[in-house]
């Protein structure tokens, strides 16, 4: 099937991207042409111009968290390094939220349930997550003291001000309206609630270094590109109050996930999906890879980081403590 490719107005001004910054293949070779990133000359948000249609979209997500690709993708998602990027994240959100057993949490992309399980660890909150993923569901860590289903957020219809807090990690960047999403994140919050939202940063400092092979581009699955400024005027558009926390986040083995595909295109290795995991080869790859991990990539992290140039943003931001009295979507800007 081949893909249909469509263009889309800016999700943040409505304006039409007109900025061509670079050129990505189509990783499954489906498509002819090449899927752009492009800037919008009014607000700034990158995106990804043309992108597949809805119903091409999902051939892109096939055995990537789950099916053939399913068990690599569990053991990234939780095994026992991720405790320290969880607890790096709680200690953003700790300050300006109080959880206990009586307060519910909702992780939107909650695929499979590393980020549900440390906050039922650390508070005791009930937990709810989503997942447009049947497969991470199925086999989340949180699957028998949590309610879990298979949803994306707005099919999900959750009653108003349900939950004290609502996560998405690296999630908001795969949706076509991030404001409409957020927005729904809003509604959902109880008044004064907690937004907790973590995406790939597009002003990275490894970014331009590594062009098409940067780790977090994953196009084209992520639409949506942000920066620290378009972050934040997508959370305000959505009606939240300005960010308590904004900033670059803590991104371990950024350079070392960029790196890998390249090692292994260099040695001869097929994709990382299809490779032998016992090959000479990948042995090398491996070694090398853990070497540059722990001498050069874990000290990279803190600086890059402490300059606001890692490859992951962090925003928390409250949802008003006045009820909105909304009914329909605020008008996009047209500036």
């Amino acid at each position: 099937m081949k893909p249909q490719l469509v263009r889309e107005p800016c999700p943040l001004c409505g304006e039409t991207p007109t900025l061509q910054l670079s050129t990505v293949p189509d990783p499954l070779g489906m498509s002819d042409g090449l899927f752009g990133l492009v800037r919008c000359a009014s607000c700034g948000l990158v995106s990804t111009q043309p992108r597949p249609d809805d119903a091409s979209l999902s051939l892109y997500y096939q055995d990537i968290y789950s099916g053939r690709g399913g068990d690599e993708m569990h053991d990234a998602q939780t095994n026992q390094g991720l405790w320290y990027v969880h607890e790096a994240r709680w200690k953003v959100v700790e300050p300006h939220v109080a959880l206990g057993p009586e307060d519910r949490v909702l992780d939107v992309g909650c695929g499979y349930g590393g980020w549900l399980a440390f906050i039922y660890g650390r508070t005791g909150a009930q937990l709810f997550g989503i997942d447009s993923d049947a497969g991470s569901i199925q086999r989340n860590l949180c699957r028998d003291h949590g309610t879990l289903r298979v949803s994306e957020l707005e099919e999900a219809a959750f009653p108003d001000g349900h939950f004290a807090m609502v996560s998405m990690i690296h999630s908001l960047e795969h949706m076509r309206d991030p404001v409409a999403t957020l927005r729904e994140i809003r509604r959902v919050l109880q008044p004064g609630g907690l937004a907790l939202v973590e995406v790939p940063n597009f002003g990275a400092f490894l970014r331009p270094v590594f062009g098409r092979s940067w780790f977090p581009l994953l196009v084209p699955q992520h639409l949506q590109h942000f920066e620290l400024a378009s972050l934040g005027q997508a959370l305000e558009q959505a009606g939240f109050e300005r960010a308590l926390v904004l900033r670059a986040a803590w991104c371990p083995a950024e350079l070392t996930m960029s790196l890998g595909p390249i090692l292994g295109r260099g040695l001869g290795m097929p994709t990382p999906r299809d490779a032998d995991p016992s090959s000479l080869a990948a042995k090398l790859v491996t070694l090398i890879l853990a070497v540059v991990f722990v001498l050069v990539d874990l000290p990279l992290s803190v600086i890059l980081k402490l300059l606001g140039r890692s490859g992951s943003l962090v925003a928390v931001a409250r949802a008003p403590l006045a009820p909105s009295s909304e009914s329909t979507p605020e008008p996009r800007s047209d500036r």
